[in-house]
């Protein structure tokens, strides 16, 4: 059985996924913003006094949202307990990318990763970058700082990890052409691709076209197919379709790959998602993470495609963290014709997720919420 625990982080990323039979393992995907350090921390933690090893800490890309609760967590929990825990982690940075690439040196983004750390030493409201975090903790040995489509790791009980996304283009302009890395929330850009879209019924924006996130931050997103034994998961970060779809028939991925998961890519946006992507992966189940703050929901558009490339003779199950269709739209978000056609029907099932989680195909369980950390 692999459980995954999908944290509510407001509108952020930290899942946790682990496996294995009596003494588990354990995979930590981002960590939401710096407000959340102290989840992150108290996972590590956990996991530490059940003499438990993480195989991988995957920081997907440079967004606030996604890494800055993972650095404050690390960074407030003791060298002698991350030397012990942490096998490896996977971060991609503008150096080691000059260095793999044959690269002209330029102004490094992780330059701009900065945390507030306020104990263990390193001063009240100092900001540390990470690298430097892990250097002074004694963990950047286990820093694998160059992650690129095509390649594979294997981890403990045969869990695989194969990257999908990025590519070398994807890469180089990063190392390029970053976009400036704000601590400040309010400084993430986020695009649900117009403020209509619920306003539609889902049946007219099916014929409707999904977009292109030309983002060099989302782009270079790390995405990666997770398999145990006989579980397929796909974990899109933030990342492009159409360098994640490049990148798996780069990567010898057979298409179509059917999984069991799918974790859509930055929280539901319309120009993350392509019928193309969807084709080469079918699921039935799709994993969104966001409190839907700011409007930050899944554009129905996405939800429309997820119907038209599904099986028909099964629901499709959109499986989230918090209930912001009727939190921050009132229960306005699905239209009647909506509730009509496919609530009702149960062709589209919207799940909250909490502490007692749900079990799909057998093998894995999902969870919005985890009693043991808090």
């Amino acid at each position: 059985m692999v459980e995954v625990f999908c944290f509510p982080v407001a509108e952020g990323d930290f899942f946790w996924v682990r496996y294995g039979e009596e003494k588990k393992s354990h995979i930590l995907i981002d960590g939401g913003t710096k407000e959340f350090g102290y989840l992150y921390k108290n996972v590590l933690m956990s996991i530490d006094e059940k003499d438990e090893r993480i195989e991988a800490i995957i920081l997907t890309h440079i967004d606030n949202d996604h890494i800055q609760g993972a650095i404050e967590g690390i960074a407030n929990t003791s060298e002698g307990v991350l030397k012990k825990i942490v096998k490896r982690i996977y971060f991609n940075t503008c150096s080691a990318i000059q260095r793999e690439l044959k690269l002209e040196n330029t102004v490094c983004a992780e330059k701009e990763i900065l945390a507030s750390i306020w104990k263990n030493g390193y001063g009240v409201g100092e900001g540390i970058e990470f690298l430097k975090i892990l250097k002074n903790k004694k963990i950047l040995d286990r820093l694998s700082d160059f992650v690129i489509e095509g390649q594979q790791y294997d981890f403990e009980d045969g869990a695989r990890m194969k990257i999908i996304s990025p590519g070398e283009k994807e890469l180089k302009q990063l190392a390029k052409k970053w976009e400036a890395y704000h601590q400040r929330k309010e400084a993430i850009v986020y695009s649900a691709g117009g403020e209509t879209h619920y306003q539609k019924d889902l049946k007219e924006l099916m014929n409707e076209k999904l977009g292109n996130d030309t983002s060099v931050n989302n782009k270079s997103s790390i995405a990666f197919l997770l398999t145990y034994q006989g579980s397929k998961m796909l974990f899109l970060g933030d990342t492009n379709s159409k360098v994640c779809v490049e990148g798996a028939k780069h990567s010898g991925i057979e298409n179509p790959c059917p999984v069991d998961l799918i974790k859509l890519s930055h929280h539901g946006s319309k120009a993350n998602m392509s019928d193309e992507l969807l084709s080469f992966f079918p699921t039935q189940y799709y994993l969104v993470s966001t409190d839907g703050s700011r409007k930050k929901v899944p554009n129905k558009t996405v939800l429309a495609h997820l119907l038209t490339v599904s099986d028909s003779e099964k629901p499709v199950w959109l499986l989230a963290n918090y209930e912001w269709w009727a939190d921050m739209y009132h229960e306005k978000y699905f239209t009647e014709g909506d509730k009509e056609n496919y609530l009702k029907t149960e062709r589209l099932k919207v799940k909250f997720l909490d502490s007692k989680g749900i079990e799909i195909n057998g093998d894995i369980k999902i969870y919005g919420q985890y009693d043991g950390v808090g």
